[in-house]
């Protein structure tokens, strides 16, 4: 029914092995340790043995039924002080606006520390300004319009639900009627049934690429296998072990918490997979909203810095020296321009 799950993001050889004993039970081992074991005819999904018994593919529930087990009371009323509309936060009325707070002052003002450099032209610089600093007579209490503080509304309830009270009328889950089976059959010895292994077949899910098998072994013994085991995969996990680092890196650190929670996580898919996926798409959508938020604020802050105007002035040089090279050397192959040797130095400045 539930398979040992094994994440192979750790690059690293693994060995599987399945037995099947005389007794019709079975074990299954990940690296040489055991990761489930169970009965041939009892842990096995589908079952060797079919039920007895089927449901009745002919039954249908009956229209009257009843199978809700709890009911809104109908004898629920409302209280006349409850009130649906009321907020939940509101202002404070206790709060005092501080006395050191600034109602006329800006938020934000022209860093007053801030000097013209001395080789800026207005004419071909434009007009210079100071950047924008966060205001210092704000630290102290606040500026702009002074608003009270909300807090939570004591008389808040929000909407109103009636209590909810055993149904009456319940008459339980319905089920279909059971039938006897037409295709049981009863195999006590199913490991006694077992034709001669000669073939295994892998069935792979996977997004990994480069995944191989090798060492296949199907033998009557398990000390036999065991010893191959040993010789083939024991060796080569031995020496892929002496290669890692000795410390665990943030690879083997994701791969160990995957390792970990991929059980639980299959177990949960099985069981509700639509709450499993709705919760991965969620998870997703918050990852992508994060990113979509971290690009934007990124992209959106206006360049504050321009070149110097000795600067631009280089780099055209530079520009008109390379045009007039390309126009007294015209060729059809596409000149290849170095860009300037020195970098252009910036400075903050904002032109209307």
């Amino acid at each position: 029914k539930e398979v040992p799950f094994v994440a192979g993001s750790d690059r690293q050889t693994h060995l599987y092995t399945l037995i099947i004993r005389p007794d019709n039970t079975f074990e299954i081992k990940v690296d040489g340790e055991s990761k489930t074991k169970g009965s041939l005819l009892e842990s096995m999904q589908p079952p060797i043995n079919p039920p007895k018994e089927i449901d009745d593919p002919k039954d249908s529930k009956p229209s009257d039924w009843v199978d809700e087990a709890m009911i809104d009371d109908p004898d629920a009323k409302k209280p006349d002080d409850w009130d649906e509309d009321a907020p939940e936060m509101i202002e404070d009325d206790e709060a005092v606006k501080p006395a050191a707070w600034e109602d006329d002052e800006p938020q934000e003002v022209p860093d007053p520390k801030a000097k013209k450099p001395s080789d800026w032209d207005d004419e071909e610089d434009g007009d210079w300004e100071a950047p924008i600093v966060p205001n210092p007579k704000c630290k102290e209490a606040g500026c702009g319009e002074w608003k009270r503080p909300m807090k939570r509304n004591p008389d808040f309830k929000g909407k109103w639900f009636p209590a909810r009270i055993s149904n009456p009328k319940y008459k339980g889950e319905w089920k279909p009627r059971q039938i006897p089976n037409k295709n049981y059959f009863e195999e006590s010895d199913p490991f006694s049934k077992l034709t001669p292994i000669s073939a295994v077949a892998v069935e792979l899910l996977s997004i990994s690429g480069g995944i191989v098998f090798d060492n296949i072994l199907v033998a009557n013994s398990e000390e036999t296998a065991s010893d191959f085991a040993a010789k083939t995969w024991g060796e080569r996990s031995k020496l892929e072990k002496s290669k890692l680092p000795s410390g665990p890196d943030l690879t083997s650190k994701v791969a160990s918490f995957f390792s970990k929670n991929a059980e639980m996580a299959v177990t949960l898919f099985n069981q509700h997979p639509a709450a499993f996926l709705a919760g991965v798409g969620l998870a997703l959508a918050v990852v992508i909203f994060l990113i979509i938020i971290c690009c934007r604020a990124s992209s959106s802050t206006p360049p504050v810095n321009r070149a110097k105007k000795q600067d631009l002035t280089e780099e055209d040089d530079d520009d008109e020296s390379i045009s007039s090279s390309e126009d007294e050397n015209e060729s059809p192959a596409a000149a290849t321009r170095k860009p300037a040797s020195k970098p252009a130095a910036k400075r903050s400045s904002r032109k209307d």
